[in-house]
């Protein structure tokens, strides 16, 4: 027999683990009221929970007209509500018809998940001791085995290996340890005269380890066998332990809950003769380290020593999560419940530790110990307790160990393990934010505890050299669509590198006025990157950005060996593959019912009004927060019938939308809700949170489109050409052309032109001025249009189309033939 002994070390490590033990008791299952003497406790795969008391609790009609007491098995959902097929008294199914006249001994869950049960010698009803297997979604019988034959006195809690094979024991010694298969059919003896009394079999799952716990022996003994062929044989102990009831932890391969034993009945002992085990608990063994790590104890009444006196450990079970522990005593009649019902306590935050070394920014000057911080900022603070994300100072990192690394931690709900979040570190110098000009960086939130690792400040590990940076923008673009007037705009390089400012000004080149320049000396490393966009100022118009993402430039050896680097490239990187070939005019849709604001997670009361921003112009984004001055920086959408809006009051709120000639391909975007109203629960910003958009992708032929998005469903969103073609010709004067073919069927097409941006409108009537259809209603830039029709749902006959753009009017007949 190999034995044991814990080191000093694992000793400390076993107070500690088992003084972090934090098991909660819920109180009796299913409820307080429900008391009794536990005999038989299982959990099956759907949670339910399945109980059978010692003694008579119930009755049923006999043969002979008169009521007779018997035993059952009562099976409880999750929430304590009784199963459909709850309470099982007579055991049907599979050519039993068995009333539970004999007490229930043990129960226990097989591979499948169906339910293993014992019940006890009765010499009355010459009937016992019997093993069933019962159906765990219906309760029905699956079959059973008669012991008689085998053994003379009550079994125990059964056990079963992986493969099904059941195995099970005498309560009393001296009897073989017996072991069937999973149809029943008895394979052999583990044993063949158990040592001592006994409550539980335990197997492990591949049958070759026999855990015999016989509580009037020193401990739990354990057998080994080499394969299924090979007899089993002593070869070790868990010594001190009483146990009458053990489970194998749901989680954790190897690893047994076991009962430690009973005062003054079965009176536990020291582990492994170092540590004194507490009467009325499981423990968690590690049965590889033999080392405890965790444990439950029995709620008692009142002084323990009265009340706890004569309560047996007789089972134990889990949820299949592990978070929930199910055990039921033995004892005092009608004085504890039936199940005592435990959730394992968590911690409700996750500690997350911050690192940032800042070395080699104190070295470049870009930070000062004691004057300048340093905070974090990201998509976690909210959760942590702050009032916003990504702003303010509540998580300003500190250095109390002065090695230049700051660190700090934020505690996050527990129940947002799995969480992915993204975060940056910002230098607070002089009052101006000095943010990393990498991209975010990010963590999933995992439970107990969480240090990330140490990061660089902008992953600048080393200080670099001083060379000269140009920047060099082609705002041909910006230019030739009229959206940057060089005479009065100003544009400006923003980034990590100075902060986001407008300051470094930008001139166009002398000699191609087209390029907007800037060379500064910066000190930069060898693979530093730098994070910026271009802007240019409007005056009172605002600062026109470039769309997201940032763009992004990283410093090479070449770059330090030449001692500069020239950084060129177009506006918002556009080419003739990437802009609109023509005005396009977007006729935004956004359906606000149910809509719910990202300011506070509730209902608007109300949607009185919906306006859209965005990063490309005519769109704008107004100042940071929305202010209620900057409404003339939105554009406000309608939900009356009017200026595109199809159809009035249906909570689909429209605008259309003309964008210039070369615009960008990409256009991001995002509504608010009630603007400058007390009903915009907050802020104008309500949609989503920052930096979490809109966007829809025009191809260089687009000049109509539609895209109907939904609230706060954010990101990339298809967009819908609208049938209306533009047609390379320049338009002379308003007019509206026969349609051709005419007659037709069932298709024609419709030719009109407009000379100034408008709202426009071709209907179709019949001969009774009822409208049949619309083709277009909504704002069109100046151009030739073709429009399709399809008549195919249309009876033959003379039908009228009608074009409106502004004070023009006119209309014409055409003929459909079937």
């Amino acid at each position: 027999m190999i034995k044991r002994i814990l080191s000093l070390f694992a000793l400390v490590v076993l107070f500690t683990t088992l003084s972090q033990a934090q098991w909660s008791y819920v109180g009796g299952f299913p409820s307080e009221d429900v008391k009794g003497n536990n005999h038989a406790l299982a959990v099956d795969p759907d949670g339910k929970v399945w109980v059978s008391d010692y003694y008579n609790v119930d009755s049923v009609l006999k043969a002979d007209g008169t009521w007779g007491k018997c035993r059952n098995i009562r099976v409880y959902n999750a929430d304590g509500t009784p199963a459909s097929f709850s309470p099982i008294k007579v055991i049907s199914g599979a050519g039993f018809q068995d009333t539970l006249w004999n007490s229930t001994k043990g129960m226990n869950v097989d591979e499948n998940g169906n339910i293993i049960f014992t019940t006890g010698w009765w010499t009355k009803f010459v009937k016992g001791p019997w093993i069933y297997r019962l159906n765990y979604k219906t309760g029905e019988c699956m079959g059973g085995v008669d012991m008689f034959s085998t053994l003379n006195t009550s079994p125990t809690t059964p056990a079963i290996d992986d493969m099904g094979n059941i195995y099970c024991r005498s309560v009393l010694p001296g009897e073989p340890t017996l072991i069937y298969d999973k149809d029943f059919n008895f394979v052999g003896n583990v044993l063949d005269a158990d040592p001592g009394y006994a409550r539980v079999t335990v197997i492990s799952g591949d049958g070759l380890t026999y855990y015999d716990c016989s509580y009037t022996m020193p401990g739990i003994m354990i057998y080994t066998r080499a394969s299924e062929f090979d007899p089993f044989v002593l070869t070790d102990s868990l010594y001190g332990f009483k146990t009458e009831s053990a489970v194998w932890d749901p989680l954790q391969d190897n690893v047994l809950w076991a009962s430690s034993g009973n005062i003054g009945y079965s009176d536990p002992g020291l582990f492994n003769g170092t540590y004194q085990l507490t009467d009325g608990n499981w423990y968690k063994i590690d049965i590889a380290t033999k080392t405890l790590k965790d444990s439950v104890e029995w709620h008692f009444y009142g002084d323990r020593a009265q009340s706890g006196a004569g309560e047996k450990q007789r089972s134990i079970a889990f949820s299949a999560d592990g978070n929930t522990c199910y055990l039921g005593a033995f004892g005092t009649a009608g004085l504890y419940p039936l199940i005592e019902k435990f959730t394992k306590g968590v911690s409700p935050t996750i500690p997350v530790t911050f690192q940032v070394n800042l070395s080699v920014q104190e070295g470049l000057g870009n930070f000062t110990p004691g004057t300048d911080v340093c905070v974090v900022r990201g998509s976690f603070q909210t959760a942590a307790g702050d009032a916003s994300d990504w702003s303010g100072t509540m998580f300003t990192t500190t250095d109390p160990d002065n090695d230049k690394v700051y660190t700090v931690t934020a505690n996050l709900p527990t129940a947002n393990a799995g969480t992915a979040y993204e975060y940056k570190f910002v230098i607070i110098k002089g009052g101006t934010d000095n943010w990393e000009s990498v991209s975010n960086r990010t963590f999933t939130l995992t439970a107990p505890s969480q240090t990330l690792d140490v990061a660089f400040f902008n992953d600048v590990a080393v200080i670099g050299k001083e060379i000269s940076v140009t920047f060099s923008c082609n705002m041909e673009f910006e230019i030739v669509s009229g959206r940057f007037n060089p005479s009065t705009d100003v544009m400006t390089v923003r980034g990590s590198f100075n902060g986001w400012s407008g300051d470094d000004v930008m001139a166009a080149n002398p000699t191609n006025p087209n390029y907007y320049e800037l060379t500064k000396n910066y000190t930069v490393a060898e693979g530093e990157t730098w994070n910026y966009k271009y802007a240019y100022n409007l005056g009172a118009g605002g600062t026109d950005w470039e769309g997201d993402p940032n763009k992004t430039y990283t410093f090479t050896a070449d770059d330090l060996a030449a001692n500069s680097a020239f950084i060129e490239r177009t506006y918002n990187n556009l080419d003739l593959n990437t802009v609109i070939n023509q005005p396009c005019v977007v006729k935004f849709q956004v359906n606000v019912d149910n809509a719910v604001s990202s300011v506070t997670g509730q209902p608007f009361a109300a949607i009185e009004s919906v306006v859209i921003c965005g990063a490309v112009q005519p769109l704008k984004w107004p100042g940071g927060g929305w202010p209620d001055t900057d409404v003339d920086k939105v554009i406000f959408l309608k939900d009356d019938g009017t200026n595109g809006d199809k159809v009035a009051g249906d909570k689909i709120w429209t605008a259309d939308v003309t964008f210039k000639q070369y615009t960008g391909l990409r256009i991001q975007y995002k509504y608010g809700a009630n603007w400058g109203l007390p009903s915009n629960t907050g802020a104008n910003d309500n949609e989503s949170s920052v930096g979490t958009d809109h966007f829809i992708n025009l191809v260089p032929s687009s000049s109509a489109v539609e895209v109907l998005n939904q609230w706060s469903v954010m990101g990339d969103t298809e967009i819908t050409n609208t049938g209306v073609e533009r047609l390379p010709i320049n338009p002379t004067k308003y007019e509206l052309t026969q349609n051709f073919p005419n007659p037709f069927n069932p298709t024609t097409s419709i030719r009109f032109s407009v000379l100034e941006t408008g709202l426009v409108t071709l209907k179709i009537y019949n001969t009774l001025g009822q409208e049949i259809a619309t083709l277009v209603n909504e704002t069109k830039a100046p151009g030739v249009y073709n429009v399709d029709f399809d008549a195919s749902n249309l009876t033959s006959g003379t039908y009228i189309y009608k074009v409106t753009a502004g004070k023009f009017t006119s209309s014409k007949k055409m003929m459909l033939v079937k």
